[in-house]
């Protein structure tokens, strides 16, 4: 049985896709400050969305807010997934990637396989050596693929957050 160095399961889906939305579906004052948070959530590490939409709640419905807010939350994700997947690659670390969507060319190191489902992510997974869960919107909380790895037995690397600050300590 194949065993993986270092794995990532996940959508390869870009940020582009997104900013098209924004750019075709907002009017140009609103899609500017969509930008404007999301460049500022990318800079600063801070993902607090109901704080920095709290100015629209006057003026937008509540599903239409949610809508943005949804989105805005995509578009960092997906930004952060490539970025992270790039410095990997860029450093010639190799990862294989599982997913769908990922653009053939784009990475030197790593290496693209066709989409799976959850269990055969974890079994995956299982015969890897480090797996990663890119997931910094969830600065509250945590994705349960972090969690499913830590009930395995497996390694997973992650992003910082509050709740496994709360949980777990450096010692």
């Amino acid at each position: 049985e194949e065993k993986y160095q270092i794995v990532f399961c996940g959508s390869g889906a870009e940020a582009k896709q997104i900013s098209s939305w924004v750019k075709q579906s907002l009017p140009s004052e609103l899609a500017e400050a969509f930008f404007k948070i999301a460049d500022n959530i990318l800079l600063t590490g801070d993902f607090d969305y109901d704080k920095y939409f709290q100015p629209f709640l006057s003026i937008m419905q509540n599903s239409f807010l949610a809508t943005l807010i949804n989105n805005c939350d995509i578009y960092v994700r997906r930004t952060l997934r490539y970025r992270y997947l790039d410095a990997l690659d860029q450093a010639g670390i190799a990862v294989d990637i599982f997913g769908n969507s990922w653009p053939q060319g784009r990475f030197k190191h790593h290496r693209l396989h066709e989409p799976v489902n959850h269990e055969e992510a974890l079994h995956i997974m299982d015969c890897s050596h480090l797996s990663l869960c890119i997931s910094d919107s969830k600065p509250f909380g945590s994705h349960e693929r972090v969690l499913d790895e830590m009930l395995r037995g497996n390694i997973c690397l992650t992003t910082r957050s509050s709740f496994w600050q709360e949980h777990f300590n450096e010692n």
